[in-house]
């Protein structure tokens, strides 16, 4: 536990680094910035430009609804399960409280039942168990597992949570960097180059060995311990009920013992480096050598000295022993209206690379995958205005061979609607097979709503063609209480049998 507490604070500091690149321009010196994580609201945000951000953070019941019908399903000589529909309908507020209905409609049979859950208990009842309600064994199950099922569907629904969630890791990222501030800074002027651009600036250093990174991890440690907020949204989401002594003594706990430990630490040293440029972050390093002779490099560098041109490149390498097991390489730019990009991925079992061309006429594309196998398969496709086109096709000696797949279609898309028409081609062995796929959706404050349907015709093969719907809106409050007539526990063993007792999961001997 200890080694690993170590080893992802390593690795988290770089990556906050690598985050904060291309941030707006401060007047803050660069030894300054170097301690400064500018994050500050970035969940908020990005939810606060999802249509959808007030269905989910208003705390509103929602009601989901789903509806899927198979139109055709025929395979010779075996059963046609033409006109089968399944729908199914959930209402759940922000106390994870549950109501819903599920129907099974198939040629010879339907099957029906509605589904009740509060607090910890739920309940599902169907004419074909009887004229009870049926207890389900639901919090046994999940007890088992570690999961509090209605903790999770609380935390799923009140979206509300990441905004308390977002100062307090902040407050633990702003912890963490400042605790730094009494280890010495070196700097110097560099030029960083990326493209074809290239900018001067001040790199600021920080060198830190395996004890010293316990400083850092006692100070986030020390920020949730005097947090009134991390106290009340850990033990919110632990579902564990502590009193605030409690917590805090548990952390100084924590945090005796991480000091204790120092002299236990692995052989692990950190570099970072951040380069600056008029309070503008230019690029972020890192190097993370330890045992084994491990190490782990990374930069990241971001130009833009204009809105019309910009440049970043991205490169991540993970070696032991001078044998690469990892490395990830991005490259891009935009000039005017001109985007290039490029990517490679190189491990034990993937090779893969990206490039992308969009300007003016269109986007152009080519992806290119080698797996373990050594099998290889490249891709390309076209998107010019609402017009999309695609295709995959196998190489044999570096020509491509004749299209595998083909998507062709029609895409349109606003700021709170989606549209597509499009047809899959599959072809193989001189035999084409083409599936239509239709879907649109609809998005709102209120909710969102979605219609798909596909078809596929193989002769003497397979004729199948399906359809369906699914929204998800807000609706008025509710309330679930326990059904009054509930089977017994003997009822219910009976009903269920003995491989699912209601008391909980069957044990095994091994």
């Amino acid at each position: 536990m200890k080694k690993a507490l170590s080893l992802f604070l390593c690795l988290l500091l770089p990556v906050l680094m690598l985050a904060a690149c291309g941030q707006p321009a401060d007047d803050r010196t660069p030894e300054e910035l170097f301690y400064a994580l500018p994050v500050s609201s970035g969940i908020t945000e990005t939810l606060e430009d999802s249509a959808l951000y007030d269905l989910f953070a208003s705390g509103q019941p929602l009601r989901m609804n789903v509806d899927f019908s198979l139109d055709k399903f025929t395979i010779p000589m075996q059963a046609d399960l033409s006109g089968t529909a399944f729908s199914f309908s959930m209402d759940c507020n922000s106390k994870a409280d549950l109501r819903g209905n599920l129907t099974v409609d198939m040629p010879d049979e339907k099957v029906a039942c509605d589904l009740l859950m509060t607090g910890e208990n739920a309940y599902v009842f169907s004419d074909t168990l009887g004229e009870k309600w049926l207890p389900i064994p639901i919090s046994s199950l999940f007890g088992q597992t570690g999961i509090d099922l209605g903790n999770e569907l609380s935390a799923s629904l009140n979206t509300q949570l990441l905004t308390r969630i977002e100062p307090v890791l902040t407050g633990c990222l702003d912890a963490m960097l400042n605790a730094l501030r009494s280890y010495p800074l070196t700097t110097e002027q560099v030029s960083v180059v990326c493209g074809e651009l290239e900018e001067t600036g001040t790199a600021v250093t920080l060198e830190l060995t395996a004890e010293q990174l316990i400083t850092p991890l006692a100070g986030a440690l020390t920020y949730l311990r005097d947090s009134s907020d991390a106290y009340s949204l850990i033990t919110e989401l632990s579902g564990e009920p502590m009193t605030e002594a409690e917590y805090r003594e548990a952390i100084d706990d924590a945090i005796a013992e991480l000091n204790e430990s120092a002299s236990e630490l692995p052989d692990i040293s950190l570099k970072l480096t951040r380069t600056f440029k008029e309070g503008r972050q230019l690029s972020a390093a890192f190097t993370l050598t330890g045992d084994d002779s491990i190490e782990v490099a990374g930069e990241l560098i971001t130009l833009n000295p204009s809105s019309r041109k910009q440049a970043f490149s991205l490169d991540v390498r993970a070696a032991q022993q001078g044998a690469e097991l990892l490395t990830l390489t991005a490259d891009g730019s935009r000039n005017g209206g001109e985007k290039l990009l490029s990517a490679s991925l190189k491990a034990e079992d993937a090779d893969v690379t990206l490039r992308y061309t969009e300007n003016s006429s269109g986007v152009d594309a080519s992806l290119n995958i080698a797996d373990a196998y050594g099998d290889g398969l490249t891709g390309s496709f076209t998107l010019k205005g609402e017009e999309l086109n695609a295709s995959l096709a196998p190489t044999e000696g570096g020509k491509q061979q004749p299209a595998l797949l083909t998507l062709t279609g029609r895409v349109r898309q606003s700021d709170n609607a989606f549209d597509a028409d499009l047809a899959l081609s599959v072809g193989a062995d001189g035999m084409r097979i083409s599936i239509p796929l239709r879907m649109s959706m609809q998005q709102n404050k209120n909710g969102i709503e979605m219609r798909f349907s596909t078809s596929l015709e193989m002769s003497g093969t397979l004729d199948f063609a399906f359809s369906g719907s699914y929204s998800i809106v807000k609706i008025d409050d509710f309330t679930v209480e326990v059904p009054s007539n509930v089977c017994t526990p003997e009822e219910a063993e009976e009903i269920l049998g003995s491989s699912l007792p209601v008391s909980g999961l069957p044990e095994f001997d091994f």
